[in-house]
C-alpha cells in the first residue's frame, strides 16, 4: 500500500491538476516534480514554506528579475549523464558543448539573483546564490566569444593550430596530417575533460540546485496566483475557507458560486453525514487535497491552513472493483481496509472512509460502520468517514453535517445543474443529529416524472405520519 495515495486517487482528489498548475520550467525541475518525496520533518517543512513565502516576496518586488530567469530555466538541459562519465570517458565537442551550454545559462542565473539578493539585505536564501563557473566558461570560451557555443579552438593547442594550417597548405599531405590532428584533439579533450572534471561536485550541485530552485519559483508563483496563505503545523486539521481548485473552477466556470469549506478536525473519530449527492465526497476530496499538499511542501487551498505532519494518508471510497478476483466493490473495499490497517499500526496518519460498506445492505452497513468508527477511535490517528446511514454511536466523536441541499425546499428544485443550488459548506451538528432525506429533492431536481412525484410525496407523507403515531 502506497504511504501517500496511489496514482489513481491522486487523479482523483484532484492533486495531479495542482501538480499541472506548478509551472516548472526546466528538465530538472519537471523531474523533481515527478519524483518529490513528502516532508516528514517539521523543520524542513517549515523551512520550505518559509522559502516559498520569502520567494513570493521576490516575485512581487523583482518582477522583471523573475521573467529573464524563466528563459535561462528553460534553457537548461540534462547533463547528469555527462558529468557521472567525467571520470571514465573523454568528452567529445557535443558533449563539452553541452557542459559549456549549461555553465553559461547557470551563470545567467546567477547573474539575475544576484542583482536581487544584493537589494534584499534582510532576506537571504541560499537556494539564490549560485556556484561561480566563470574560470571553467572561460577556459571553454577560448575565442572569447561570450556564447554558449563549442569547438576545439586554435588556442587550446600550439600543435593544434600548426597542424590545421599545415593541412590547408599541404594538401598533399593531407591524410597523414588529419591523422595526427585526430591525435592531438583526443589529447586536448581529455585535457579539456579533465579541467571539466574539477568542477564535477560543483556541477552535481548546482543540478540539484537548478531543480530545487525551479520548484520552489514554481510554488511560490501558485500561491501567489491563488492568494494563499503560510501553513502552520498543528495538532489539528483546521482549514478556514479552503477549496478544491479543480472543482472550483468546474463550479465557476458554469457561472455559480463556490462555497469554501471550514473545518476543524481533531485526531479521533469525525463523523460526516448527508444525504447521497449532498457533497461528502467533496468534501472529503477537499480535505484530503489540501493535507496531501501540505505534506508535499506546497501551500494549501485556503485563506487559513493549520495542519499536522502525518505519516499516512488513507482513502478507501465505494468506487472500488477487484473484476480479476471476482471482487464487488464491498469485497474490495473489505480487502483495502484489512490491508489498510495493517500499514497503519503504530503510526499517525488521515485516513478517510467515503460511503463505507456501500455495497451491502442498510442493517448490516450500520452494524459494520458502528464497529469500524469504534476500532478506529482507538488509532492515533485523524479519521474521518463518511456515511449517508443514521448511526447511533456510543463512544467520543465529533459529527459534521453536509448541508448539501437542506436549504432548498422541493418546488426551487429546477434546473439541468446541481451546481446551482448544491451547498458542500459543512456545519458541526449534535451527534443525535439526522441524516437529512435529500434523496427526493435530488429525484425532483432531475426533473422526475410528475406522476411518480406524487407518488412518493405520498409515501414521505404516510412515513412522516407513522412516526409521528
Amino acid at each position: 500500500m502506497e504511504a501517500f495515495l496511489d496514482q489513481k486517487q491522486r487523479l482523483e482528489i484532484g492533486f495531479e491538476y495542482v501538480l499541472d498548475k506548478l509551472d516548472v520550467l526546466s528538465g530538472y525541475g519537471q523531474e523533481l516534480l515527478n519524483t518529490q518525496s513528502v516532508f516528514d520533518d517539521a523543520k524542513l517543512l517549515e523551512q520550505e514554506f518559509a522559502r516559498i513565502e520569502t520567494t513570493i516576496h521576490y516575485l512581487e518586488q523583482y518582477e522583471r528579475t523573475f521573467k529573464e530567469s524563466e528563459v535561462y530555466f528553460a534553457r537548461i538541459k540534462n547533463i547528469d549523464q555527462i558529468v557521472e562519465s567525467l571520470d571514465l570517458i573523454c568528452l567529445d565537442e557535443i558533449e563539452i558543448f553541452e557542459i559549456k551550454k549549461f555553465v553559461f545559462n547557470v551563470t545567467k542565473l546567477k547573474n539575475c539573483f544576484e542583482t536581487l539578493n544584493s537589494n534584499v539585505s534582510k532576506i537571504t536564501i541560499t537556494s539564490y546564490i549560485f556556484e561561480d563557473f566563470s574560470k571553467l566558461f572561460e577556459y571553454l570560451d577560448k575565442d572569447n566569444s561570450k556564447m554558449p557555443f563549442f569547438t576545439l579552438y586554435d588556442e587550446y593547442s600550439v600543435e593544434l593550430k600548426a597542424l590545421r594550417q599545415q593541412i590547408k597548405e599541404k594538401p598533399e599531405e593531407k591524410e597523414v596530417l588529419k591523422e595526427k590532428l585526430r591525435e592531438v584533439e583526443q589529447r586536448v579533450r581529455i585535457e579539456i575533460t579533465n579541467e571539466i572534471a574539477k568542477y564535477r561536485d560543483e556541477l552535481k550541485a548546482t543540478i540539484k540546485q537548478v531543480a530545487y530552485l525551479d520548484l520552489l519559483i514554481a510554488k511560490a508563483k501558485l500561491a501567489k496566483e491563488y492568494h494563499l496563505s503560510k501553513p502552520s503545523i498543528s495538532e489539528v486539521i483546521e482549514l478556514k475557507d479552503s477549496y478544491n481548485p479543480y472543482v472550483r473552477e468546474i463550479v465557476i466556470n458554469k457561472g455559480y458560486e463556490y462555497i469554501p469549506l471550514n473545518v476543524e478536525l481533531e485526531k479521533q473519530v469525525q463523523l460526516i453525514t448527508g444525504s447521497n449527492m449532498s457533497g461528502k465526497s467533496v468534501t472529503l476530496k477537499n480535505i484530503i487535497l489540501n493535507v496531501l499538499c501540505f505534506q508535499y511542501g506546497i501551500y494549501p487551498f485556503a485563506r487559513e491552513a493549520k495542519l499536522p505532519i502525518v505519516d499516512y494518508i488513507v482513502y478507501i471510497s465505494d468506487e472500488l472493483q477487484d473484476v480479476e478476483n471476482s471482487l464487488s466493490s464491498f469485497g474490495k473495499e473489505v480487502s483495502v481496509l484489512n490491508e489498510a490497517l495493517a500499514f497503519i499500526e503504530g503510526k499517525q496518519g488521515l485516513m478517510v472512509l467515503d460511503e463505507f460498506a456501500r455495497g451491502t445492505n442498510p442493517i448490516e452497513a450500520k452494524m459494520i460502520v458502528v464497529g469500524l468508527c469504534k476500532y478506529l477511535l482507538n488509532q492515533n490517528s485523524y479519521c474521518v468517514l463518511s456515511t449517508h446511514l443514521d448511526l447511533e454511536l456510543d463512544i467520543d466523536y465529533s459529527h459534521y453535517q453536509v448541508v448539501g441541499l437542506s436549504n432548498i425546499k422541493v418546488d426551487d428544485m429546477y434546473s439541468d445543474d446541481i451546481l446551482r443550488v448544491m451547498d458542500y459548506s459543512l456545519m458541526k451538528v449534535d451527534n443525535n443529529t439526522k441524516v437529512p432525506n435529500d434523496a427526493f429533492k435530488v429525484m425532483n431536481f432531475l426533473n422526475l416524472n410528475e406522476e411518480l412525484k406524487s407518488i412518493i410525496e405520498q409515501e414521505y407523507e404516510k412515513e412522516i405520519s407513522d412516526g409521528q403515531n
